[in-house]
């Protein structure tokens, strides 16, 4: 049998229990169920047979102690950047590859070791395009999870991350760096600005790794820098998404001159005790 998820489903992996807030038209499966037809259970969900990761991919993601430990917590999207093409490849189970515009350079030395590799955008018209997902609304609990470093300081609120329209009246959400001497990471949703990781700027020295925890039912939106809380906000509400625009990165209201390496989204809340085990899989 299959069933359909219409609220919040739970799943144990790995001895590790995590929640997903599932919509729309995805099913939880296990090796026991069967999916709707035309669909295939990979990593407990079913997913259209085009969706599912070449085995490969999966292997040599998993090959690194740190894409197993983001893998192992369910991302919606996972681009680790080492591309050598101009194919951003997800490692996720979801398999939305993106697209490098505008000439984007692959870095050979990444934020991990020094054959990870990550992409570095020039702040003139490079960027990430992936196609539009409804996984990509963020409507529930969410983390955003990436390692940056900055680049040029010369550009007014350079683009980190961007769906739809995040200023009032509309319903995207964007992260974007201060253009000055200190380049707090912002997340701007719903018009909502000034939500800022306050204490660690971007490097133009180092990566530095972030996570942004949203939790809708606590109204709780949370700053995580280099694996430790760097700052939290209460009473925080956001709009459902209703915005159907592509997923971008390095685009904001203006592009963004930065380093980036092993992005990922999730439709659930990273605990405190999972952003750590990351960075203990990176060291």
């Amino acid at each position: 049998m299959w069933l359909r998820i219409a609220a919040v489903a739970s799943w144990g992996l790995a001895g590790c229990r995590f929640e997903a807030d599932l919509a729309g038209s995805e099913f939880a499966c296990s090796a026991e169920a069967v999916c709707p037809d035309g669909l295939v259970c990979s990593a407990g969900r079913c997913l259209d047979p085009a969706q599912v990761p070449d085995a490969a991919a999966i292997d040599a993601a998993a090959s690194s102690a740190y894409a197993a430990s983001v893998l192992a917590d369910r991302p919606i999207l996972y681009l680790r950047l080492d591309d050598q093409d101009d194919s951003a490849r997800d490692s996720s189970p979801a398999r939305l590859d993106g697209v490098y515009l505008g000439g984007v350079s692959h870095l050979a030395i990444g934020a991990l070791s020094e054959d990870s590799g990550a992409a570095n955008f020039d702040g003139t018209d490079d960027q990430i395009g992936v196609p539009y997902s409804p996984a990509f609304q963020l409507d529930g609990d969410f983390t955003i999870e990436l390692w940056a470093r900055a680049g040029s300081p010369d550009l007014a609120y350079p683009g980190v991350v961007r769906k739809g329209d995040p200023s009032f009246g509309g319903t995207g959400y964007l992260v974007y760096y201060r253009g000055s001497a200190i380049h707090n990471l912002v997340f701007k949703r719903d018009g909502m600005d000034d939500l800022e990781a306050a204490k660690t700027p971007l490097s133009t020295a180092a990566f530095h790794h972030y996570a942004l925890v949203y939790q809708k039912e606590r109204k709780s939106l949370t700053w995580y820098a280099d694996g430790a809380v760097d700052t939290a906000y209460d009473a925080i509400s956001f709009a459902a998404d209703d915005d159907t625009g592509d997923l971008y990165f390095a685009r904001g209201d203006s592009f963004g001159a930065e380093a980036l390496d092993e992005v990922a989204l999730y439709d659930h809340a990273l605990g405190e005790d999972r952003i750590a085990a990351h960075l203990a899989a990176a060291r």
